[in-house]
């Protein structure tokens, strides 16, 4: 080989190796997606979430009216009770009452009461009674009572009459005999002019007997 030829030869690497480092370093490398050249994304796109379906919530339930006040209740006199014979304010009622379930008077009676059930007197009553309980509740009763249960007397009450029953609990005045077979108690504000004759007795201090008391177990 000629020094020309080697010359040459030497020139040319030294070119190939200065221009090869150059196009290394500073060349852009070639894009060889066609997508990429575009500027398009290769990867696939992200689909948006479906929307998704809203379900309707059920209405409330209507919320039903309040039951109708009985047309008594603003008239200071209790509500009535189920299977309960009912004598309103108001009524005057004489003559005989039989009922083989509760009775409850508000108004006014006189005459005989007969009743297997409970008898619940809130007015003036002048009547003999024979129940298996009684109750006076701001309530005058004259005549006598029988009773196979309890007679109760409250505070704003009075008895004038005989009382013959199992037990007798009294926070109003009594005037009359009591033939009781069990407990006789005579609260606070109430007395009793008359015989007691009975098993058991409690009496509260305060409470005015006039009468024999008689006790018995």
């Amino acid at each position: 080989m000629s020094k020309t030829e080697n010359k040459q030869d030497s020139f040319g690497r030294a070119m190939a190796e200065l221009f090869g480092k150059n196009k290394d370093a500073g060349e852009p490398q070639k894009v060889t997606d066609a997508s990429a050249a575009a500027g398009i994304n290769s990867e696939p796109p992200v689909e948006p979430p479906a929307p998704t379906q809203r379900v309707a919530e059920p209405e409330p339930a209507p919320v039903p009216p309040p039951p109708p006040k009985p047309y008594f209740a603003d008239a200071g006199v209790p509500p009535r009770r189920a299977n309960t014979t009912y004598f309103a304010a108001g009524t005057v009622i004489e003559g005989t009452l039989r009922s083989d379930s509760d009775v409850e008077i508000v108004g006014d009676f006189k005459g005989e009461i007969a009743s297997d059930g409970t008898v619940i007197i809130h007015a003036n009553t002048v009547s003999s009674i024979a129940a298996h309980d009684l109750r006076l509740v701001g309530a005058t009763l004259t005549g006598d009572v029988t009773a196979s249960g309890k007679v109760e007397v409250d505070r704003a009450s009075s008895v004038r009459g005989n009382i013959r029953a199992e037990a007798v609990e009294s926070s109003g005045p009594i005037r009359g005999n009591l033939n009781v077979s069990g407990l006789v108690e005579l609260k606070d504000g109430s007395s009793l002019t008359g015989d007691a004759r009975t098993a058991q007795m409690i009496v509260t201090r305060g409470v005015k007997v006039n009468g024999r008391i008689d006790v018995e177990p």
